[in-house]
């Protein structure tokens, strides 16, 4: 649970949100049920009430839809689906965009968990008072859960910019949001073909829905990204390496 980290995920504290328009969440999930609830929890959390989630399970042997259905049944606006075959997150998420009807999406993935209940209602608020921009990004805090330790992420722009100006620096003056912790113009990946596109990863995310207009980065820390083992180092194997060859 988050709260053994000492962080308490507030109950919505803000007047909530019942009008503006749809958004839509899609969740790409394999054999992580404990996980996926506490994702599904902090979206349900948001003080933001018109959205829609999908919930598509890539495990073709999996038992989650009876307890999805104890906990989720109640809400019209939550979707589970399983894939007939495996087909690796991709084309798993591809299955949940077809679905979509929101106005805003957001690619979630299954082990992540919103911290600020304003994530969706900043966003929105941004994206409608200006058409011109495709995507509001935000930081995030990763989150090591093989030590219970919290690390700060920052990403080096703030504030609104030209999606092309920000591609001729991408990834060397620029690090991009990860896509759970942002909130894309759905229009425009309509416009890009998303719905055949099978390679929906982060980067391939973002490069099409910047290929016009603008985005807008916030400072605010909106998610725990998480990460399940500890990863060495490169550097590790290229030594581990000379050693075998050497």
């Amino acid at each position: 649970s988050m709260h053994s980290l000492g962080y308490k995920c507030s109950l919505t504290k803000s007047r909530e949100i019942l009008n503006g328009p749809l958004v839509s969440f899609i969740i790409p999930t394999y054999k992580r049920d404990k996980y996926l609830f506490e994702c599904i929890d902090s979206i349900l959390n948001q003080n933001y009430k018109n959205i829609e989630i999908f919930v598509v399970d890539d495990f073709v042997e999996s038992k989650l839809q009876k307890e999805f259905n104890i906990r989720y049944g109640s809400y019209k606006n939550i979707k589970y689906s399983k894939n007939k075959v495996n087909s690796k997150a991709g084309k798993t998420r591809q299955n949940g965009y077809r679905m979509a009807k929101g106005k805003y999406i957001v690619f979630c993935d299954d082990d992540d968990f919103y911290v600020d209940d304003e994530f969706v209602s900043k966003s929105v608020q941004i994206m409608e008072n200006d058409s011109s921009i495709n995507l509001v990004g935000f930081n995030n805090f990763i989150f090591r859960q093989y030590n219970n330790s919290l690390e700060y992420k920052s990403i080096s722009y703030f504030g609104k910019c030209s999606s092309l100006d920000y591609i001729s620096s991408f990834q060397v003056n620029y690090f991009k949001p990860f896509p759970r912790c942002a909130i894309f113009r759905k229009s425009v990946l309509d416009d890009r073909n998303f719905n055949n596109m099978e390679m929906m990863n982060d980067s391939s995310i973002f490069l099409n829905a910047m290929l016009c207009g603008n985005m807008y980065i916030m400072r605010e820390s909106v998610m725990f990204y998480r990460i399940h083992k500890l990863l060495l180092h490169p550097l590790y194997y290229e030594q581990v390496t000379y050693l075998l060859l050497y």
